[in-house]
């Protein structure tokens, strides 16, 4: 290894910190948040404001120092595999720094406090702490991650606040689309409707019958597809049929994709019906709501939104309950894993394997039978509609979608085989473990306050991986190891 090329590694490391010290002043910021609510709680002590400003003051020093010791003159802009680099250090590095709240202010273990903020920031909603016997300031801490968490940190801090340069950055964290050519003003646009729908959010909420507390939370937590309540029975606790509809509102605009909103909010409502994502999203919901309905009928699930209010929860993975899960049986929570399996729209805030990609997997499997059909000279192109125009499937796209699929089916049944192994029923392993990699934060008791620390790891690891999506954590650790391996090389 030259000495040219080892230097040039360190160049481009130095950029790739300093972007690293963008998100952690970032984080400082999510950190004045909870910081200046607390004194507004009708429980706050001094100690909340310790607890907060301690990893505030330590976060805004780090990343400045990271942001100061950028090369002078470096323009290039970031590939894909540095964004990669740049994500899992970011992704890392922030549950961690946010666990200190949880510690300072609970009896929590760190691998507790660890999987409480992985939960939040990923957007999935398990959690292994009471809500009820809580400090308030923690509860909104874990909403307001989960609400950054839904928009994505990394998309945040390197495209809207450094520049256009970062699109490898923008891709690395699952972005492959822009609503407009230039990245920063696509990234605020973002923002705004994101906050409008935030406002709305809240507004409905009070208007439901919720505290503003509460409303503020779920309305965090509703739109980012998080699911983490501020009562122990999430939804149900409420006992409040208007409380149930703003939630699915909320879920339905937190799992559709943020192009399709651009296009509805600019009145073009062809382009969203046409849209496969769409026409798969509407499908799978009346068809999982039916199901759920009849099953329900047979244990006394008699309201009528509970079976609709189910499948929107799991399909748009946000996690929120009307009901006990553990009275479903098999054949529902089977229901559930496979609506929890194909998650929401591509580029949303939801989890799961993406609409898109199960659009596309039926619709290669429908071309390959069509295509043993026809004579071998016959030209048949694997025609999709996406983002409101007709196009053909590139052999890129199906490659990642089977990739994919594939990686996570193999993750699920490797992880469930840990949990089996580790004492938990089959019935919960499989529910709990497809909840926690598709961020969906459902659960039927695998997992739970009094979980060993092995337990915890895996299904934190397991929402780390359903967040960041497999491939970008392998090729972004495998780089990062390659080029400290190749820097540390003497010549």
């Amino acid at each position: 290894m030259n000495r040219r090329y080892s230097q040039r590694l360190r160049t481009r490391y130095r950029l790739i910190f300093s972007y690293v010290g963008w998100g952690l002043a970032a984080l400082a910021l999510a950190l004045a948040f909870p910081l200046l609510a607390a004194p507004f709680q009708a429980d706050f002590q001094r100690e909340q404001v310790t607890a907060f400003l301690i990893p505030l003051v330590g976060s805004l020093a780090a990343g400045t120092a990271l942001i100061l010791q950028r090369p002078k003159g470096e323009i290039n802009p970031l590939s894909v595999s540095e964004g990669g680099v740049i994500v899992l250090f970011l992704w890392a590095l922030a549950p961690v720094i946010s666990t200190y709240p949880f510690l300072r202010l609970t009896p929590a273990t760190f691998w507790q406090a660890l999987f409480e903020t992985v939960s939040s920031w990923t957007t999935t909603g398990l959690s292994v702490i009471d809500p009820e016997h809580t400090w308030r300031i923690l509860l909104l801490w874990r909403s307001w991650m989960s609400w950054l968490g839904g928009l994505g940190l990394v998309m945040l801090v390197s495209a809207a606040l450094v520049g256009a340069s970062s699109m490898g950055l923008y891709q690395a964290e699952a972005r492959s689309e822009q609503l407009r050519a230039n990245l920063a003003y696509s990234t605020r646009l973002i923002l705004v409707i994101y906050t409008i729908y935030t406002l709305l959010g809240g507004l409905l909420y009070r208007l439901a019958g919720l505290s503003w507390f509460d409303a503020i939370n779920h309305t965090f937590v509703a739109l980012s597809t998080g699911g983490l309540s501020t009562r122990m029975a999430n939804i149900a606790a409420f006992h409040n049929v208007w409380v149930a509809m703003v939630s699915i509102l909320l879920m339905i605009l937190g799992a559709i994709s943020f192009p399709i909103h651009y296009a509805l909010w600019r009145r073009r409502w062809r382009r969203a019906y046409r849209d496969g994502e769409m026409r798969m999203f509407a499908i799978l919901l009346a068809i999982g709501t039916l199901l759920l309905t009849w099953r329900s009928l047979s244990f006394g699930l008699y309201r009528w939104y509970d079976g609709l209010f189910q499948a929107i929860s799991a399909l748009t993975t946000t996690g929120f309950s009307t009901i006990d899960l553990s009275r479903i049986d098999d054949f529902g929570l089977v229901i559930l894993i496979l609506l929890m399996f194909v998650g929401g729209g591509a580029f949303s805030t939801a989890g799961g394997i993406k609409l898109w990609r199960a659009y596309l997997l039926l619709k290669a499997m429908r071309w390959q039978i069509r295509k043993y059909q026809l004579p071998r000279t016959a030209s048949y192109p694997l025609m999709v509609w996406r983002a409101g125009r007709r196009r053909e499937a590139s052999p890129a796209e199906v490659q990642e979608m089977f990739t994919s699929v594939v990686i996570q089916t193999l993750f699920f049944a490797a992880g469930v085989l840990m949990l089996v192994g580790s004492g938990i029923s089959l019935r919960a392993a499989s529910f709990d473990l497809m909840s926690a990699l598709s961020t969906v934060g459902l659960s039927v008791g695998a997992v739970g306050p009094d979980s060993p620390p092995v337990i915890l790891v895996i299904f934190t690891a397991a929402m780390a991986l359903g967040r960041l999506e497999f491939l970008v954590v392998f090729f972004a650790g495998a780089k990062f190891l390659r080029d400290f391996a190749s820097m540390l090389r003497k010549e």
